[in-house]
């Protein structure tokens, strides 16, 4: 089970739940317009997640921060993170799931 830190803080649970359906690590690779199927933020940061690992916590997605990319990133370390020292990163509970090119314009299929 992977750490909740900041779980009182937040309110709620940080990881991702089964109910959504999030493919594992790598299987969307050959997918044209995969769907984004959690989301997470905080301050002017935003995490699309694609694929996910749920034993290691290991996300596979878009990342809109100081600059924009597809790209790995490790959910339990989001999790204790506390911006400006007080803001958890939080999930979108009212997340509905969309294609990354909703999201990532330039990622849109012609």
């Amino acid at each position: 089970m992977l750490a909740e830190t900041n779980r009182k803080r937040r309110g709620h649970g940080f990881y991702p739940t089964k109910s959504a359906r999030i493919p594992a690590i790598g299987a969307t690779e050959n997918v044209a317009d995969p769907m984004v199927r959690a989301h997470y933020f905080v301050g002017s940061w935003d995490w699309y997640v694609t694929e996910y690992d749920p034993e290691t916590g290991e996300a596979f997605g878009f990342v809109k921060g100081l600059e924009s990319e597809l790209g790995y990133f490790h959910l339990p370390e989001m999790e204790a993170v506390l911006a400006r020292g007080i803001f958890p990163v939080e999930r979108d509970l009212h997340w509905d799931p969309i294609p990354l090119s909703k999201v990532m314009p330039a990622y849109a299929i012609d």
